[in-house]
C-alpha cells in the first residue's frame, strides 16, 4: 500500500505542476516517475500472485484448474508486454558464442 500513496501523491505532483504552468519536460520527467513506480508495484502484485495465488491453484487436484490457472498466467504474462507463447513447431536451439538462440525449424 505505501507505493500506492506514494504514487498517488506523486500524480497529485504532476496535476498541480501542469495546473501552474510547469515546463513540459519537467511534467513528462514526473509522468516517467510515475509509470515507473507503477511497475513496481505491478511487479510486486504479480509476485504476491505467482506465490500466494497460483502456487494454490497449480496444486489443486482438478486439472480443469490447473490449466485455468496456467492460462491466467499467461494471459498476465501478455498484458504486461511479454510475448505469446511460441507456436507449436519444431524448434532448434542454436550456438553462437556464449549466448544460445532458438530458431523454429522450417523443415516440416
Amino acid at each position: 500500500m505505501r507505493h500506492l500513496h506514494c504514487v498517488e501523491g506523486h500524480l497529485h505532483s504532476i496535476t498541480t505542476m501542469v495546473e501552474h504552468g510547469a515546463d513540459c519536460q519537467s511534467v513528462v520527467q514526473q509522468i516517467v516517475a510515475v509509470q515507473g513506480a507503477l511497475r513496481q508495484v505491478a511487479g510486486l502484485v504479480v509476485k504476491h500472485h505467482l506465490s500466494v495465488c497460483v502456487d494454490g491453484q497449480l496444486q489443486n487436484q482438478d486439472v480443469t484448474v490447473r490449466q485455468h490457472c496456467l492460462a491466467e498466467v499467461v494471459s498476465l504474462y501478455q498484458l504486461l508486454g511479454g510475448s505469446s507463447p511460441p507456436m507449436r513447431r519444431k524448434e532448434k536451439l542454436v550456438d553462437i558464442g556464449p549466448t544460445r538462440y532458438t530458431f523454429l525449424d522450417e523443415r516440416r
